[in-house]
C-alpha cells in the first residue's frame, strides 16, 4: 500500500478521449477514430503511472470542469482543491510520454521544500505545475496565457510576483501536434506508442505523402493492429 503524501493533491486536468478527439483531431478530421485511440493510449498510460505516487488524485475532465475559458477551467479546479484543506497541488496533464511517476514523486517532494515546481514543455507550455497554497492567485492563474509558448515563462513571472521560490524539472516534450508527433516517432519508434503511431501512419498515407512526419532511415512502419498496452 502507498502512504499518500499529507497536504498533498494530485490534479490530472484532462479532457475525456473521445472529447478530447473531437476538440484536437491529431491525425486530421476523417480520421478521429485514431485520434480518439491515441488519446485513450496517453489516458491508459497515465492511470497506470499514478498507482505509484504518494498523493490523493483527483482526475478532472469536462465532466467535472467549470468556466468558459482553459484558464477559468483549471483555476476553478485548483482552487477546489485548496478549499478542501490542500496545502500543495501538483497539476498534470495527459499528453507527455515522458512523465514518469518518479518525475511526479520528485515534485511532490521538492514541493514541501519550494513554493513552485514548474515542468517545462519543451514548446514554452508545461507538463507539471505544483504550487503551494500561499502562491496560488486565482485571478493570476486564470489570466496567463494558457495553451501558448509563454506559459512557462508566465508562470515565473507570476510565482516571482509573489516573492516565492520556484524549482524548474527537466523539460519534456508533449504530444500536441503533428510535428511532435513527427519527433516522438523519430526518436521511440521501437516504444509502443511510437509503434502505434507508425500504424496509424501506414493507414493514413496523406501524413506520409505530405511530409508532415520524417520517419527514421530504414524504421518499419507497421500494418497489422496492435493490441492495448497492459493495464
Amino acid at each position: 500500500m502507498i502512504t499518500t503524501t499529507k497536504h498533498t493533491a494530485l490534479l490530472v486536468f484532462s479532457l475525456s478521449p473521445k472529447a478530447e478527439s473531437r476538440r484536437k483531431p491529431i491525425f486530421g478530421p476523417g480520421n478521429k477514430s485514431a485520434s480518439r485511440k491515441f488519446y485513450e493510449l496517453l489516458t491508459r498510460r497515465t492511470h497506470r503511472i499514478l498507482r505509484n505516487v504518494p498523493a490523493d488524485t483527483f482526475w478532472m475532465d469536462e465532466s467535472s470542469q467549470s468556466g468558459d475559458t482553459f484558464g477559468e477551467r483549471i483555476g476553478n479546479a485548483m482552487d477546489s482543491l485548496y478549499r478542501q484543506g490542500y496545502q500543495r497541488v501538483v497539476v498534470i496533464g495527459n499528453d507527455a510520454p515522458g512523465l514518469t511517476s518518479g518525475i511526479i514523486r520528485q515534485a511532490i517532494t521538492l514541493l514541501n521544500s519550494h513554493d513552485s515546481v514548474l515542468g517545462p514543455a519543451k514548446d514554452g507550455g508545461t507538463y507539471l505545475i505544483g504550487l503551494c497554497a500561499a502562491v496560488f492567485d486565482k485571478t493570476a492563474i486564470t489570466s496567463l496565457p494558457w495553451e501558448s509558448g509563454l506559459l512557462f515563462k508566465s508562470l515565473e513571472a507570476e510565482i516571482k510576483n509573489h516573492e516565492g521560490q520556484s524549482i524548474s524539472l527537466d523539460s519534456l516534450t508533449d504530444l500536441d501536434t503533428q510535428h511532435h508527433l513527427t519527433d516522438y516517432c523519430t526518436l521511440h519508434p521501437a516504444s509502443f506508442l511510437g509503434r502505434f503511431l507508425l500504424t496509424v501512419l501506414a493507414q493514413t498515407p496523406k501524413l506520409l505523402s505530405g511530409g508532415l512526419l520524417n520517419l527514421p532511415s530504414g524504421c518499419f512502419v507497421p500494418v497489422a493492429g496492435l493490441r492495448g498496452p497492459p493495464h
